[in-house]
């Protein structure tokens, strides 16, 4: 054979290649791409998994988010019934305390009304006593004072 080149040597080697490539797809290949396999479906259900989360995340978001425009819508009504009562508590206090004070003023009136009558009554009667006693006084007065002008003249006539 020229260039020294053996079928059977090619041959050979062509035998040994196609064992060695055999061999290395059940060995190496096989194991690798199970393991391979097993890693994408465990991603891929990791993935679903927490795409599953993530949905349910939204939808408790959603149910949240929709319980708090409740409670706010609720909180504002709430907030406005009180202060409709607060507002109806203060105007009746309000009434009552006018009230109150009307009926005061109405007292406080009657009693001024009284105490004048009373002043002037006792004023009147001040003013009558006063005046029965200067008259008194001066009834007094002129009758001592005549008496004494008696009395003197009676002296002048005896002693002259």
């Amino acid at each position: 054979m020229p260039l020294n080149i053996n079928l059977q040597q090619i041959l050979l080697h062509l035998f040994n290649f196609a064992i060695l490539g055999f061999g290395l797809y059940f060995l190496l290949y096989k194991p690798v791409k199970k393991f391979m396999d097993g890693r994408t479906a465990q991603y891929k259900a990791m993935k679903d998994e927490a795409d599953a989360c993530l949905e349910r995340a939204k939808e408790q978001e959603a149910l949240s988010a929709k319980r708090f425009e409740q409670l706010d819508e609720e909180m504002a009504q709430q907030r406005h019934l009180a202060l409709a009562e607060t507002e109806a508590a203060s105007a009746r206090r309000i009434a009552e305390a006018e009230e109150q004070a009307r009926k005061i003023l109405l007292d406080a009136r009657e009693n001024a009304i009284r105490e004048r009558d009373d002043l002037m009554l006792s004023a009147r009667e001040e003013v009558s006593e006063m005046a029965i006693s200067a008259v008194k006084k001066l009834m007094n007065e002129s009758v001592s004072e005549s008496y004494d002008d008696f009395l003197d003249a009676a002296e002048r006539s005896a002693q002259g």
